[in-house]
């Protein structure tokens, strides 16, 4: 379910969804998986009255939308409790923007890779994002930034912040930015979002106590966008997946006595813990200390096997268990 601020958002975003998966629209109730529902009137325009929708009409679009052998997935709403339309089981995703490019091209890959593996029920987990993006955009109209793109790994954009007059404003933006990215990697690799988080905190600190200016920090800040961005490309690098490449960095590969074991023990070593963890957690598995201690087992056993070095080995533990916890969170929802 997707909760709009206003009509117009809601179709505006109806629209940019279409325009990437245009089978999945259909004016007729009964078919289609993506609607709109909302109120209105008949002074509004022909392109909102399609989905204006009486009580009658909101009914029979909930059972569609609780029959998990339904086509219907996506419901976008102006606001779930005054259209009536309240399934309160499904996560939400809080729109007070219209979406478009990489942001709105990233939720409908996360929107399908849900859909490839479960026929039954939305899930687009963004909490919290209308704040974040009311936050991001006020600054960016400070900044007197026309039509941006928000996201830090364009080398446009970071060219354009470089630039701004506003040094402490541009400072400020990619604060934000990069903050709020190593938030949501931190939901994915901890070993990373902790070095970045680290990185950023530092070169903050630093122009915070003046010991760095503006410019100075607004290089440091892209220098770390740019690491950001590489890094976001080590997985194709590597030939691992998004969770391999989170094990991988979970074994100090940088080390140098890790390192002598070669890249492609290491990778080895990063396949074999993603497919360990996953079939011997489950759900609760956190709080029940002999799934822990099982894993905790079959974790050194990995390691061992491979030649990972013996003095090493709990601190690599530690890190892949702590590792093992973010992503299972993540395994629980897909």
């Amino acid at each position: 379910m997707i909760v709009c601020m206003s009509r117009r958002i809601c179709v505006d975003l109806y629209s940019e969804i279409i325009k990437l998966r245009p089978d999945w629209h259909n004016e007729n109730d009964e078919a289609g998986v993506l609607k709109i529902v909302m109120t209105g009137s008949a002074t509004d325009g022909p392109e909102w009255q399609q989905h204006i929708r009486d009580k009658r009409r909101r009914e029979g679009l909930g059972k569609r939308f609780k029959d998990s052998k339904d086509a219907f997935k996506i419901v976008i709403v102006r606001d779930m409790w005054l259209t009536g339309f309240d399934v309160p089981s499904l996560h939400t995703m809080y729109v007070d923007k219209p979406m478009r490019g990489h942001g709105l091209m990233q939720a409908i890959a996360r929107v399908n890779r849900v859909f490839k593996d479960k026929p039954g029920g939305l899930v687009v987990d963004y909490l919290g994002i209308a704040h974040e993006l009311k936050l991001a955009l006020a600054i960016f109209a400070a900044a007197g930034l026309k039509k941006p793109d928000i996201s830090i790994l364009s080398e446009e954009f970071l060219s354009e912040v470089s630039q701004l007059p506003q040094k402490n404003l541009a400072v400020e933006l990619l604060r934000k930015l990069l903050s709020d990215e190593i938030k949501t990697r931190s939901r994915r690799n901890v070993v990373k979002s902790r070095l970045f988080s680290a990185l950023l905190e530092s070169s903050i600190h630093k122009y915070q106590n003046r010991a760095i200016q503006a410019a100075q920090v607004i290089e440091e800040l892209i220098g770390l966008a740019k690491q950001m961005r590489e890094e976001s490309a080590k997985g194709e690098e590597l030939g691992l997946s998004d969770d391999e490449v989170a094990f991988y960095d979970a074994l100090e590969v940088n080390d140098s006595a890790v390192k002598v074991l070669g890249d492609a023990t290491l990778k080895t070593i990063a396949r074999e813990l993603v497919e360990t963890v996953r079939r011997n957690t489950t759900i609760d598995w956190t709080v029940r200390e002999n799934i822990r201690a099982n894993l905790r087992v079959l974790v050194k056993r990995i390691l061992r096997k491979y030649g990972y070095p013996p003095d090493k080995q709990e601190k690599a533990t530690l890190t892949v268990l702590e590792q093992a916890e973010v992503l299972s969170a993540n395994w629980a929802m897909a």
